[in-house]
């Protein structure tokens, strides 16, 4: 049945609208209620609430955030927070606050550091959130502080005090451990864990023994000791984390802390490193060569060599030959070895008489091992055999040929396409036979030709494809190549870096792939016909043609034309006539011309017409579709048809129904509307709408939705029509349904109104929905008060529920009425726990004080103050203090109290355990072992412990600060060593390890080793010095000990450098004294550049000896007169890798093989033997090749007189920063220019 518009419906619309408005005045007094609340709320809390305006000025404070600040609320009022804010968090705090306006958060909690009127610091608790209007636009910020400045100062005190003792405890670089006098670990710094390889929690649990190695006898007598005397000093085994075994000196100590406990402090020092130093002095020689033995040699009555005696063997000679130094030591080597060879006693016969050193490779077949051997004289008579074990290089060399010979296989076989390409030129190296058949090109043409050649891509772009293959950042690549018959080729090319004869190569794998490119481009045309088509899915999809001879046809079509057109898919391909006897005659002209305008402007089509089929009713249709022009000059269109016979309908029963119900409506002082179903545009209006919105009803008709509504009212408007028409199309809707909604329109004078609107469809006689009526009555008086009163709620809400302190409500019999988020979560409580219970069920232990409070303050009308609280929770015992203030009702009856708690039980805690922390640390500080202090930077001590007062000799910390006035003059031997202390400091930020002479009490002097670093306040000004001091003396006696003797061995290797020198130039008369002259130019240049001692050694060493591997090349070639043929430059080029080879396994204290092997080298890399570049070469490297250069050029040679210094120098500086290292260079023209550096002769 059709619904009828009738007056009793309007009727019972309004009195809907009617019974809304009496809840909006229930509602308004429930908030008027709410407001009310804040108000007590506000005045009375110990809460700071401020609100601030978008721009960040104070608008308005309540009394307690005006008192927190020193100000009155009226001097508040227009300041910028930066005014009130400490400097050092306003970046912060203005940042917050910008993101909440953003509404990137919905508020957020800091603690914050405010200024006061008298401009000291304040602490507080800022709980920061943003008030909105009801359409969520900002309004203001509300702040909420909680003054925390009491409980900082405090905190900060004890905490300043405990920082000063725990920094002595961590900075240690000794391992501390506190203890009980049982082995409980109390604590251990972060040297121990470094030492021990544990962590705090590790140490702690397994406790002292589990440190230490408990089979130790010296562990028992120690720990007894200690219990006699009360500390105890003792050297023991200690137990690392992975099992190692460590020898440490443990310095230990028993005290009494505060409360009369036996504590006990351990400083553990690792002796490992002094352990290691010494038995490195032991084995320094021991270890030095690798195959190293000394002989005798033994002549016959005619002074031919007929044996040799075995003199000295190291342990690597041992381990190479099989041959023990205590069966061979004093023997012979045919006593030894019976089946030796006349021709090696021979050998080594020359060498020992005539001085010639020989170098050889020897198989030893009984050993199954290849030695590379140096033989050169040590003394008359005497001879040096160096063996280095070359059998695993044998090997290598022989699998390396097997390898190149297999790789070479399968390059030259392969049916893939292969390519060797240069990647620095793009040169073709090297392709195999499947290439040349695939470019039509020869393999010896194609290793003429470059991959540009080739690759259709720009230079430029294949250097940046080869660059990516050769650092492996990408392997894979596609490319077009050309081939030798011009045609171009779609590949595949994989791409890997390898090494060939010390330079990068690409290995190229090439895949034709053309026909699958042809494949893949067939199918993405297909694809894009595929989407051209099914661009719009509804109805009939087609292909409509206009061919060059202006005839239609239909290429393409979906089987719906049946249903639309009764005729096939085939029926059209060709001919357009059985779709034209469908049209409607009056309507075919106007699509013809449609169609003939889209093909002249090239515009889409689109055209509603009808279509009646025998027997059937006239249709309406809508074409659309897009035209494309084809080269042949035909134009497609690319589009659909949709049947609109019902949207037709639907219209025409519209506009019937709008008669019908315009005279309902006449004579209404709300607005009654009616709009169609689809875009929902007003088809009538009561004149009663210019009244109230401004606007004529014929103004109202030609407006859209959307010029009505504001867009949230609009995005409800839309979505609740989808929903009823989706239930209209699931046939589930209530033609009677009725919705009622508060929506805001657009006046005229470009103003908003709230309405109050009722609306339901409209129905024709099949009852089909065809639009929709409504009745709005203006509300806008009443939202806004509403407003107003919902913004005055929501500051209630957000200040109880997001304030870190407890908020809670009480009624006149002692029940909570209302508790906050707050008081739940510190609690443990939930709100039916809670609410409408008393404190007798709640806490019945303390029930009785909290009711006599609460009847104190509601007789008397007073707040009671800082009242401080123990109660019990689910969470445990929490310390209170509250603030409790009278609660009254609108009347200013008073009905109950409103109480605000903080939670003090973490302060208090805190507070107890920085008070422990810092007794431990300070019982640390005065019963270490080691030296600790604190200094002004004018040197004069303000706290030391007894373990310093002790190493100075002193009685105690009080004598020793009491006679010592000044640190600089009165401890230090050398005075400037306090002020190059001090320098450091400033400059790294603290120092460990200083080592420096102290005057003691007695006037002895004691080696200390000191560590310092500042401590500053907080604007980074220093307050003093503070660190640490051990007693080194006995350390340092061991160390110059160990100088000396290292010194010593120094001088053997000395001896044995010299010899092997001795030996190259023997071999070369003509470079006789180069290399000594090259030693000593590169020491000057070392020398020049500030190098370290040990490194200049190293480079005179290497120097001394940087031409050895010359041994190996034939005397005829190191002497020639004339210039080198190319052969013979090549093999004087293998001279730096010989000489690695001589001196690789020679266990040096400096890189004397590398130094010789890279002396050619260029930081070009146009060097030899390995090409390296710049950082690839030492500095060292770069001194000797630069001091080599110098020497040789400005020297004789065999094959020319001597060219002088001058040109030596320009060679140098006009290759520098391209052969040789700038500063090096520099190094070396400064002494021969400025400080006047002549050769050695």
């Amino acid at each position: 049945m059709a619904q009828k518009i009738t007056c009793e419906n309007s009727e019972e619309k309004i009195k809907l609208l009617e019974e809304a408005l009496k809840r909006g005045k229930q509602a308004e007094e429930s908030l008027r209620v709410s407001e009310h609340q804040f108000r007590q709320i506000y005045e009375h809390t110990q809460v700071g609430i401020a609100y601030v305006s978008l721009d960040f000025v104070i608008e308005r404070a309540n009394p307690a955030y005006c008192r927190m600040l020193g100000y009155t609320e009226e001097e508040l009022r227009g300041k910028h927070l930066k005014d009130i804010t400490h400097p050092e968090v306003i970046e912060e705090n203005l940042r917050k606050q910008a993101q909440l306006g953003r509404g990137e958060i919905d508020h957020y909690v800091m603690e914050k550091k405010f200024i006061h009127k008298q401009g000291h610091t304040l602490y507080g608790i800022l709980v920061s959130n943003l008030i909105r209007d009801a359409k969520g636009k900002p309004l203001y910020f509300l702040g909420s502080v909680l003054d925390i400045t009491d409980r900082k100062r405090a905190e900060d005190a004890l905490l300043e005090n405990e920082e000063k003792y725990r920094s002595l405890f961590d900075n240690s670089k000794d391992a501390i451990l506190l203890t009980t006098p049982d082995g409980t670990i109390l604590d251990a710094n972060p040297a121990a864990c470094k030492i021990f390889g544990r962590s705090l929690e590790e140490i702690r649990r397994i406790g002292r023994d589990g440190l230490v190695d408990t089979t130790d006898p010296r562990l028992h007598a120690a720990v007894k000791q200690r219990e006699l005397k009360g500390e105890e000093t003792a050297e023991i085994t200690m137990l690392r984390a992975n099992g190692e075994k460590f020898s440490a000196e443990i310095s230990s100590k028993i005290y009494l802390d505060a409360k009369g406990r036996r504590k006990t402090s351990m400083i553990i020092r690792d002796m490992t490193e002094r352990r290691k130093m010494e038995e490195e002095y032991r084995t320094l020689f021991r270890t030095m060569l690798d195959g190293f033995a000394v002989h005798e040699i033994i002549c016959d009555a005619q002074g031919q060599p007929v044996d040799y005696r075995f003199l000295v063997v190291n342990p690597a000679f041992e381990r190479m030959t099989g041959l023990k130094a205590e069966n061979i030591v004093g023997r012979t080597v045919l006593e030894v070895l019976p089946e030796t060879e006349r021709l090696w006693i021979e050998t080594y016969g020359r060498v020992a008489l005539t001085g010639v050193p020989a170098f050889f490779e020897s198989y030893a077949q009984s050993l199954d091992k290849y030695f590379e051997v140096s033989a050169f004289r040590s003394a008359p008579n005497r001879f040096v055999t160096v063996f280095a074990d070359i059998t695993g290089r044998k090997k290598a060399e022989k699998k390396l040929e097997e390898s190149e010979t297999l790789y070479r296989k399968l390059f030259e076989d392969h049916t893939a396409v292969k390519l060797m390409i240069n990647p620095d030129t793009g040169d073709i190296i090297d392709a195999n036979e499947a290439a040349g058949n695939f470019y039509g090109w020869s393999r010896d043409q194609l290793r003429q030709m470059k991959i540009q050649d080739i690759n259709t891509l720009p230079p430029a772009e294949i250097k940046k494809e080869m660059e990516k293959a050769r650092t492996r950042k990408k392997v894979y690549f596609e490319f077009r190549h050309r081939r030798a018959d011009g045609s171009i080729r779609d590949v595949e090319v994989f791409s890997s870096k390898i090494v060939a004869q010390g330079k990068d190569v690409l290995h190229s794998i090439v895949h034709d792939i053309t026909e699958r490119r042809q494949a893949e481009k067939a199918l993405r045309e297909r694809d894009i016909l595929f989407k051209k088509l099914s661009f719009h899915v509804p109805g009939m999809i087609y292909q409509f043609m206009r061919k060059p001879d202006g005839t239609y046809c239909f290429p393409f079509v979906t089987d719906a034309i049946k249903n639309i057109f009764d005729c096939s898919p085939e029926d059209v391909r060709d001919d357009f006539s059985p779709i034209a006897k469908t049209i409607f005659p009056d309507d075919l002209n106007k699509v013809i011309n449609s169609i003939e305008c889209s093909a002249e402007q090239m515009i889409k089509w689109e055209c509603e017409y009808r279509v009646q089929l025998p027997g059937q009713p006239v249709r309406w249709m809508l074409g659309q579709s897009t035209p494309e022009k084809l080269a042949d000059g035909s134009i497609i269109w690319h589009g659909f048809n949709a049947d609109i016979t019902d949207k037709k309908a639907a219209e025409e029963a519209l506009r019937a129904s709008e008669e019908k119900y315009r005279f309902l409506t006449e004579a209404m002082t709300d607005i009654v509307w009616m709009a169609n179903i689809d875009d929902l545009r007003t088809t009538y209006v009561s004149p009663s709408v210019e009244s109230v919105l401004g606007f004529t009803p014929e103004e109202r008709k030609r407006q859209s939705v959307d010029e009505q509504l504001t867009p949230e009212s609009l995005s409800w408007a839309l979505n609740a029509l989808a929903e009823e028409l989706a239930r209209e199309k699931q046939g589930d809707a209530d033609p009677a349904r009725a919705v009622k909604k508060e929506l805001e329109f657009y006046h005229k004078d470009g103003s908003t109104r709230w309405m109050d609107v009722i609306i339901s469809g409209i129905r024709n006689e099949q009852s089909v929905l065809t639009g929709i009526h409504g009745v709005a009555r203006d509300i806008t008086k009443r939202k806004h008060a509403e407003e107003e009163l919902r913004k005055k709620h929501e500051e209630l809400e957000i200040m109880i529920e997001s304030s870190p302190i407890m908020i809670y409500f009480k009624d006149a019999q002692n029940r909570f009425t209302r508790v906050n988020k707050a008081l739940l979560e510190q609690t443990g409580l939930t709100k039916e726990e809670i609410e409408s219970k008393s404190n007798e069920i709640i806490n019945p232990r303390h029930a009785a004080q909290f009711l006599q409070e609460d009847r104190e303050i509601i007789a008397s009308g007073k707040p009671k103050i800082g009242i401080l609280e123990t109660i019990k929770t689910r969470k445990g015992s929490m310390v209170l203090q509250t603030d409790k203030v009278p609660y009254r009702d609108k009347s200013g009856k008073i009905i109950g109290i409103i109480g605000f708690s903080v939670d003090i039980t973490e302060q208090k805690k805190a507070q107890d355990a920085l008070l422990r922390s810092e007794e431990k640390y300070r019982s640390l500080v005065e019963n270490a072992q080691e030296g600790i202090y604190q200094s002004t930077a004018d040197g004069q001590y303000i706290t030391i412990n007894p373990g310093f007062a002790r190493i100075l000799g002193y009685d105690s910390p009080q004598e020793m600060m009491k006679s010592v006035k000044s640190i600089t003059h009165q401890h230090y031997v050398h005075p400037g060593d306090r002020q190059r202390l001090l320098n450091l400091v400033g400059k790294q930020g603290s120092i460990t390890n200083f080592e420096t002479e102290f005057y003691r009490k007695d006037d002895k002097r004691v080696w200390l080793s000191l560590s310092m670093h500042p401590i500053s306040d907080k604007k980074g000004q220093l307050i003093y010095y503070q660190g640490m001091v051990q007693d080194i003396t006995d350390k340092k006696k061991i160390e110059a000990e160990r100088q000396e003797n290292l010194k010593k061995m120094r001088k053997a290797l000395q001896a044995t450098i010299n010899a092997m020198a001795v030996t190259v130039e023997t071999r070369d008369p003509y470079t006789a004294g180069h290399q000594r002259r090259v030693a000593h130019l590169a020491q000057a240049i070392a020398t020049e550049m500030k190098l370290s001692d040990e490194q200049i050694e190293g480079i005179r060493m290497a120097s001394l000896i940087h031409d050895i591997g010359k041994i190996s090349i034939p005397s005829e070639i190191l002497t020639k007169p004339t210039r080198l043929t190319t052969l013979e430059y090549n093999l004087i080029k293998t001279h730096p890798v010989s000489g690695h080879t001589i001196l690789k396994d020679i266990e040096f204290p400096w890189p004397i093989a590398r130094l010789v092997l890279e002396h050619h080298e260029r930081i070009n890399g146009s060097g030899y033997p390995h090409g390296l570049k710049g950082n690839e070469i030492l500095l060292e490297s770069k001194i000797l090749a630069v001091a080599d250069v110098v020497e040789a050029i400005s020297s004789h040679r065999p094959y020319r007189a001597a060219n002088g210094i001058e040109a030596g120098l320009e060679e140098i500086e006009k290759n520098k920063n391209i052969l040789y290292d700038a500063e090096v260079v520099d190094a070396c023209l400064r002494l021969f220019r400025e400080k006047h550096y002549t050769m050695v002769a």
